[in-house]
């Protein structure tokens, strides 16, 4: 099982939220890894217009504001060597999703954890945006940090779909983050989930047929579940099925159990099924209310 020894971690100065390192050091010890700080400055032409008639020129603004970005950079910087990790700083230009995947992916980080971004509304929006791209795009494991700061997470809920990435991405996890050491309780989740246009489209009788045909198939994928889990000596795990949309049910189930962590595989389904049963890892790295790892068909 590959450990995660490069992490790419992209920094809003604005708001860089080092409150969130000690946990990204629980879930992946940071002990011995490689940490990339990455600031990317995006380009908005119109506010970028305004902002140079504020300076004497384009060169002073991009040394005021690498200045500034760079302060901020070393600051985390220091925070995150304290925990044995070995840290680089970067700035870039660029829009942010498209500069974190390309530098994810032509440097090697086999790991990107995202952190919040400001509490303003359209800052949430901008940052549900770019951490949806990146967990599409972008290489390796992403890990999403957000929700409110728990004192440790004891109880991590998982989203089995029938994909083998699936059972990859719960396999990685429990080894990642060392679920067996830490006792950590596990509920794994298993959505039936017909798409509405197909439903709309589709005799009433095939798509009852159909219903019955994936309850008994999710059964199957807990039970599966359950006996690997139970070879990793992993015992302290309940079941759940349930009916709706994936990523809506996997929310619901982690705010109800009050879990500190959603664990998903991406990029599974062929696209029949895709469209069957919907986007999933998207929708998650959106509106989830605690942290969530996405483990990519490329990393497993």
């Amino acid at each position: 099982m590959p450990d995660i020894k490069k992490i790419l971690l992209p920094i809003d100065v604005t708001h860089p939220h080092p409150e969130f390192l000690p946990l990204l050091n629980e879930l992946v010890p940071l002990s011995g890894a490689q940490v990339l700080l990455l600031y990317v400055k995006e380009e908005w032409p119109a506010m970028e217009h305004r902002m140079r008639t504020l300076a004497h020129s384009a060169d002073e603004l991009d040394r005021s504001v690498n200045e500034k970005a760079g302060k901020v950079l070393e600051e985390i910087k220091v925070k995150v060597e304290q925990f044995g990790a070995a840290v680089k700083t970067e700035i870039v230009g660029g829009p942010a999703a498209a500069m974190i995947e390309a530098v994810a992916r032509d440097e090697g980080y086999n790991m990107t954890a995202l952190t919040p971004g400001s509490p303003q509304s359209v800052d949430k929006f901008m940052l549900g945006r770019v951490s949806a791209r990146v967990v599409r795009h972008a290489p390796g494991m992403v890990l999403l940090l957000r929700g409110p700061l728990p004192e440790k997470i004891d109880h991590v809920v998982i989203g089995l779909d029938g994909s083998q990435p699936a059972l990859d991405a719960m396999t990685m996890a429990a080894h990642l983050f060392s679920f067996h050491e830490k006792a950590t309780k596990i509920t794994l989740v298993s959505v039936v989930s017909i798409s509405r246009v197909f439903t709309m489209f589709s005799p009433v009788e095939y798509v009852s047929a159909l219903e019955s045909n994936l309850k008994m198939t999710s059964e199957a994928l807990l039970a599966e579940g359950e006996k690997v889990l139970a070879q990793l000596a992993i015992k302290n795990v309940e079941m759940k099925l349930t009916e709706g949309h994936t990523a809506e049910e996997l929310i619901k189930v982690a705010n109800e159990l009050g879990a500190g962590l959603i664990v998903v595989g991406s990029q599974g389904k062929d696209a029949i099924k895709h469209f069957i049963m919907g986007s999933t890892s998207s929708t998650l790295a959106t509106h989830a209310n605690c942290p969530v790892a996405v483990f990519k068909g490329d990393h497993a």
